[in-house]
């Protein structure tokens, strides 16, 4: 209940544009195995284009504030920016620093150095949260145990790591003509994925009453929208109907309704867990609780 509560705040086109996606996609998904066409195996090299035309649109809308900040960093702070923030010049050179030392990092690692360029690119533009979720990831793996902790990211990702690099290094045993091959194949559809999202983004801000914002094509395969498609698809539905049959009025006198399932979930989760850490101290074999979907 906790999922159509937050959708209930949401505005209608992107909640509508959140789970209509996943459905579409499935659709598409099933047509191509209909014919014996992997569609499937395209949609993450769409996906990885859809990251990087997004990004290319958001620095587009941002391209005056941009300039700004660009012409203040080579100019440095003025009186007029105030002297209790931290300047937009120093702001560039801890980027800059995290930059190098994010991409050095990588290159140590084993990766040529122009693949630990675009990786720390798609790290910054992807998930600039990832020190602070990482270091809590670490340490409750390696207090209690990967494979007890999390099998999804104890067992599940390093086997798809492994495997990914094992089919990437035998590709590189591969004749020069089968990596052209397959190097092109994987950039179409990545360019792909770029031209659908570019062509929303066109379409949404040029017709007022266009229904799906890109946001809902760049998440629609992921793993928290596979979980909560549903929930947000009834609370879209929920906010909908109040919408057009009651008016902002009706949809204020419901806004507390929707706010407890929120905090409902919370409490609920935060009870079970509570009960669980206290029958795992009194001898209870350990086992993780699903709270999803919610």
């Amino acid at each position: 209940m906790g999922g159509v509560g937050v959708t209930f705040f949401l505005s209608t086109e992107m909640s509508f544009s959140l789970w209509a996606f996943v459905v579409i996609l499935a659709i598409i998904e099933m047509i191509g195995k209909n014919f014996q066409y992997p569609i499937h195996e395209h949609f993450k090299d769409h996906q990885v284009g859809a990251y990087i035309a997004y990004a290319a649109v958001i620095v587009w809308v941002a391209r005056r504030h941009l300039a700004r900040a660009f012409r203040s960093i080579w100019r440095g702070p003025t009186r007029a920016d105030g002297q209790d923030q931290l300047s937009e010049r120093s702001a560039a050179i801890g980027f800059v620093l995290c930059f190098v030392v994010a991409g050095v990092w990588l290159a140590l690692a084993g990766l040529p150095p122009h693949g630990a360029v675009v990786v720390t690119l798609i790290i910054f533009m992807l998930a600039l949260a990832l020190v602070l979720a990482g270091a809590a990831q670490l340490r409750i793996v390696y207090g209690r145990g990967a494979t007890l902790t999390d099998d999804h990211a104890g067992k599940l990702l390093p086997e798809r790591t492994y495997n990914s690099s094992a089919d990437f290094a035998n590709l590189l045993q591969q004749s020069p003509e089968k990596i052209r091959t397959e190097r092109s194949r994987h950039a179409s559809r990545v360019a792909t994925g770029a031209a659908v999202v570019l062509a929303l983004c066109f379409l949404r801000y040029r017709f007022l009453a266009w229904p799906l914002h890109p946001i809902g094509f760049i998440v629609a395969h992921t793993y928290p929208m596979q979980i909560f498609w549903l929930s947000i698809m009834i609370g879209w539905l929920c906010k909908t109907l109040v919408m057009r049959l009651g008016g902002v009025p009706v949809y204020r006198k419901l806004c507390p309704a929707f706010l407890g399932m929120i905090v409902g979930t919370t409490f609920s989760s935060i009870f079970w867990t509570l009960v669980k850490i206290a029958s795992y101290s009194g001898g209870e074999e350990g086992k993780r609780i699903l709270f999803l979907p919610s």
